[in-house]
C-alpha cells in the first residue's frame, strides 16, 4: 500500500520521495568518489544520472515482463518496479555505452557499483514505509512476528555488502570486479530473503526473485572469472 503525503494541496508519494532522496545520496557519494579518483564533477554527475535512468528503465521493463496483465489493463504507470531489472540492465547498457565512447568499462562500473548498492538500500526503506515487499509470519526466539521485516533486513545487508566492496576496493584494487561481487552477494542475499518474503513460490517452489537471484549469481560469477582470466593474460604478457 503506497503512502502519500500532502503539501500545499498537492499529493506526493512517500516511496518516490525516498527514491529521489536515494538519487541525492548517489550524487553526493559519487561526487566525493569522483574527486578521490580525479574525475570531474560534471562527469560523475552525468554517470550517476545515466545509471539511474538505465536502472529505472530496466526495473520497469522487468516489472511488466513479470506482470503483463497490469500492462494490458492499466498501461504504463509510475508505480511498480522490479529491482533485478536494474541489476541486469546497468552492466549491459553501460558496456554498450563504454564500447561506443571508448571508455574503460571496468573502471566506470567500479565507480558506480557502491552508489547503486546505496540506492538499493534506500529503496528498501521506501518499501518498508509503503508496506510492500513484506515478509511472512515467523516465530523467532519464541516471539511471534506477524511480518518479518525483509525490507529493513535487506537494507542493512545491502549496506554491509557496500562496506565490504569499499574495503575490497581500498586494499586489493583489482579493477573491474566490484559489480561482479555485487551481483554474486546481492543474488545470494535475495535468494535467502525470498524464503521469508510474502511472494508466491510458483516455479519449482521458487519465486521469480529467487530465479533472478540465481541468474545474478551466475552472471556475477562469470564476470569475476572473466576478469581473472584477463588479469592472468596480462601477467603472462608482462613476463615476456
Amino acid at each position: 500500500m503506497a503512502l502519500n503525503y500532502t503539501i500545499g494541496g498537492h499529493s506526493f508519494s512517500t516511496y518516490w520521495t525516498i527514491f529521489f532522496l536515494g538519487i541525492v545520496c548517489m550524487l553526493i557519494m559519487n561526487f566525493f568518489r569522483g574527486r578521490s579518483l580525479g574525475m570531474k564533477c560534471i562527469h560523475s554527475c552525468l554517470l550517476t544520472v545515466l545509471a539511474v535512468t538505465i536502472s529505472f528503465f530496466g526495473a520497469k521493463v522487468l516489472y511488466y515482463i513479470e506482470n503483463p496483465k497490469i500492462l494490458l489493463q492499466s498501461g504504463i504507470r509510475p508505480g511498480g518496479v522490479s529491482l533485478f531489472g536494474a541489476v541486469f540492465a546497468v552492466p549491459i547498457f553501460m558496456y554498450l555505452g563504454c564500447k561506443a565512447a571508448r571508455k574503460p568499462y571496468g573502471r566506470i562500473m567500479d565507480f558506480l557499483t557502491p552508489s547503486l548498492l546505496l540506492i538499493l538500500a534506500v529503496l528498501r526503506v521506501g518499501c518498508f514505509v509503503s508496506d510492500c515487499c513484506g515478509g511472512i509470519a515467523v516465530v523467532f526466539a519464541g516471539v511471534y512476528v506477524e511480518k518479518f521485516p525483509t525490507q529493513i533486513t535487506e537494507c542493512v545487508c545491502d549496506l554491509l555488502i557496500l562496506a565490504g566492496l569499499l574495503l575490497y576496493e581500498r586494499f586489493w584494487k583489482n579493477e573491474g570486479r566490484l559489480y561482479g561481487f555485487f551481483m554474486v552477494y546481492y543474488g545470494i542475499l535475495r535468494f535467502l530473503l525470498e524464503f521469508l518474503r510474502d511472494t508466491p513460490k510458483e516455479s519449482l517452489y521458487l519465486s521469480h526473485g529467487q530465479w533472478f537471484s540465481l541468474i545474478s549469481v551466475c552472471i556475477g560469477g562469470y564476470m569475476l572469472q572473466r576478469m581473472g582470466k584477463l588479469d592472468r593474460k596480462k601477467r603472462r604478457r608482462s613476463r615476456r
